[in-house]
């Protein structure tokens, strides 16, 4: 019974929210700065960024996939260094979507490519592995990595 008059009264509050139009939004999360610009050529300027990923020196990777590099920023967003350029070879991104840090190698997803890129931390390209598939290490349109 409890939880019958738990769960009308769930619905009864999601419902006059929806009805009234209002959204609700808790103040967890506060601005604190931000870096860049849009662009194609200068360290710090990207084109459609989709993800970044912190290393445990606390340094900034950033998947620039209109630009096809990573960007790599110190926590204050000053640039450090960058590798990529378009293309299909090692090392070379289509559409790079996807990034992660993980033991201080960064794991890079290209869904263009359908393939993830490992380097080092210096942007030395380590391995690859992926194809486009539905079989196993076969991928579609991969667009992130944890």
């Amino acid at each position: 019974m409890k939880r019958l008059v738990l769960a009308t009264l769930c619905v009864s509050l999601l419902l006059v929210g929806m009805v009234s139009g209002q959204s609700f939004a808790l103040d967890g999360y506060r601005h604190i700065s931000q870096w860049g610009t849009f662009g194609v050529i200068d360290p710090v300027q990207f084109n459609q960024a989709q993800q970044i990923a912190v290393d445990d020196d606390r340094n900034i990777y950033v998947a620039d996939t209109g630009n096809s590099r990573i960007q790599k920023l110190t926590n204050n967003g000053e640039f450090l260094s960058s590798w990529g350029t378009h293309g299909i070879e090692d090392g070379k991104f289509q559409s790079p979507v996807g990034i992660v840090v993980y033991e201080n190698n960064v794991y890079v997803v290209d869904d263009k490519r359908n393939d993830i890129q490992k380097f080092d931390s210096d942007g030395n390209f380590i391995l690859k592995w992926g194809e486009f598939g539905t079989e196993n290490s076969q991928f579609n349109k991969p667009k992130g990595i944890t």
